[in-house]
């Protein structure tokens, strides 16, 4: 009790504070062993995190901070409410499309974080939706220089829909332009700082919203390489050091995410897949082949395919069978 009435005047519990007040003093009105004393003291830190009644304020100088909803702020329409204080409130105005604000009551956190001077309001939402039969499958393959799309029905044979690439000779001549940027800002003592970071991540979003744009007229489920094969598939494919610097997984994974994460969002069925042999295996009679360039030849069938569609339509009949296999 002793120790619970000292961690009250906290609003971050903290087993150090918490020791330099108590340790002394119960020691010397009581015969406690110090392990007990130490063990109390732990549990109170953890009683007064789990209780509804603590609260975290964000200070200033120590964000990113995570929030809890109507614990430390609330919504009300498109308007937020941050305790930064017992009973004292900041407010402010959420920006965005009217129909997130509708969506704000399935966040159950937030995190506030500062950026070039500013602050930010970041609430992460999550939606499920309903089981449904797609009309078509979309394979994505990734690979150095594009990434290529394939839209497929399958009946009887592959009937091939739409097919679309997107080149990543722009994003690969902006990092040839920072690595050389850098290389000069060091040599005079200076930083490049996050620039890149952000022509990249910005880089990233029109790609993304370039495949949505692709995808969104037809109903369909969307096949994409797995993650956890991106950067040894690029390692095996880029062996010169200025290659890998230029073809670093950096790019690939974080692009891969977005567009996952952009399609769930829109309602739409992602599925991961084994990536493997997808570009040396013919689609139509499933036998090995062999590349000849950007061209993959198979001498059982005669077929003749640029070698990224061929692996982005079976990608997209992984993603099928996957599909199949899950309904069963």
């Amino acid at each position: 009790m002793l120790i619970s009435k000292y961690s009250r005047i906290y609003l971050r519990p903290s087993k150090k504070k918490l020791h330099e007040l108590t340790y002394e003093l119960i020691r010397e009105r009581s015969d406690l062993h110090s392990n007990y004393i130490t063990s109390a003291r732990d549990r109170v830190i953890e009683m007064i995190k789990a209780s509804k009644y603590h609260k975290v304020f964000p200070e200033p100088d120590r964000v990113p901070v995570r929030l809890f909803r109507n614990k430390t702020y609330q919504i009300h329409d498109n308007k937020v409410k941050i305790a930064i204080k017992p009973k004292v409130y900041a407010e402010g105005l959420l920006l965005g499309n009217d129909s997130w604000f509708g969506l704000l009551n399935l966040a159950k956190g937030a995190e506030l974080i500062k950026k070039d001077e500013e602050y930010y309001f970041h609430i992460v939402l999550t939606r499920k939706y309903n089981n449904y039969d797609p009309k078509y499958i979309i394979g994505i393959d990734t690979n150095l220089y594009n990434l290529t799309l394939a839209c497929i029905r399958i009946n009887e044979e592959i009937e091939i829909i739409a097919t679309h690439i997107i080149n990543f000779d722009y994003v690969h001549g902006l990092r040839l332009y920072f690595r050389n940027k850098r290389a000069y800002l060091q040599s005079i003592g200076k930083n490049i700082g996050h620039e890149e970071k952000n022509v990249i991540k910005n880089e990233i979003e029109k790609i993304s919203n370039e495949v949505l744009k692709f995808i969104k007229p037809y109903d369909c489920t969307v096949g994409i390489e797995s993650l956890s094969g991106v950067r040894k598939k690029l390692i095996n494919i880029a062996r010169a050091k200025h290659v890998r610097y230029l073809h670093s997984s950096f790019f690939y994974n974080n692009l891969l995410k977005r567009i996952k994460e952009k399609l769930e969002w829109n309602g739409y069925k992602v599925l991961e897949v084994n990536p493997y042999r997808t570009s040396t295996t013919c689609y139509k009679c499933n036998r090995i082949g062999y590349r000849n360039g950007e061209v993959f030849e198979c001498k059982n069938c005669n077929l003749k395919i640029n070698v990224h569609l061929n692996a982005s339509i079976n990608i997209a009949k992984r993603a099928l069978k996957s599909e199949v296999s899950t309904r069963r």
